[in-house]
């Protein structure tokens, strides 16, 4: 059940001199998974009452969060490369490849699929099979970090973009991009999908935000 916040608001402190790195929000339920630059992930029950805290995990050095399948999956990436994904309110990984050779900046879960897109600081792109535990392929994406990753519900394509000014769109059995974008000027930092994936909408450091007709591209 999905609980009505319409008309609550709360702000409460994070611990003295922590920062926050990360926040998502549980697809079906009042719920925030949050990380601080202390290497905790932590669950807060969102109610009536105010947030409570539930659940703590130990994510040292994280970078990136996401979320997959209704909490199934909870993934983390570090500033050493490494991926942590938990399954279930298990409280330690129950899987860590092998480290990436970047840092990790960004993590995009596939809406239906048990796969993961992990975007590293080099500018390389990585998947995983969150089912299978297997790291699938990998592709040398942009000349700059990847800030942003977004999957649409039909899962045909992503797309990916990066300090380099521009917008990838993959297949994901290709190991070249469909496209590639760059009318931007300035590091992107933001994708978003509308929900059908016939639009896309980017946004970086050059103060504008695109807007892109996905039909017109074949797939």
């Amino acid at each position: 059940m999905i609980h009505d916040l319409s008309k609550q608001e709360w702000r409460w402190k994070i611990p003295t001199g922590q920062a926050c790195y990360g926040i998502s929000w549980h697809p079906t339920a009042a719920s925030l998974l949050i990380a601080l630059s202390d290497g905790t992930l932590s669950w807060w029950n969102l109610d009536s009452q105010g947030p409570t805290k539930q659940q703590t995990l130990q994510a040292p050095s994280v970078q990136a969060i996401a979320l997959h399948d209704q909490r199934q999956f909870i993934l983390a990436g570090d500033s050493s490369g490494l991926l942590s994904c938990w399954r279930g309110n298990r409280e330690q990984p129950t899987w860590q490849p092998e480290h990436l050779p970047s840092s990790i900046s960004v993590i995009q879960c596939f809406p239906v699929q048990q796969k993961t897109i992990v975007g590293d600081r080099d500018g390389k792109l990585h998947l995983f099979n969150l089912n299978k535990k297997t790291h699938e392929r990998s592709w040398s994406a942009h000349k700059k970090g990847v800030r942003s990753l977004v999957i649409p519900s039909h899962e045909k394509w992503f797309a990916s973009c990066s300090n380099d000014q521009r917008i990838h769109l993959w297949y994901p059995a290709e190991e070249q991009p469909i496209c590639t974008l760059s009318h931007h000027q300035g590091s992107l930092r933001a994708l978003a999908s509308a929900p059908s994936g016939d639009w896309i909408a980017s946004g970086g450091e050059e103060s504008s935000i695109c807007i892109w007709d996905t039909s017109l591209w074949r797939y």
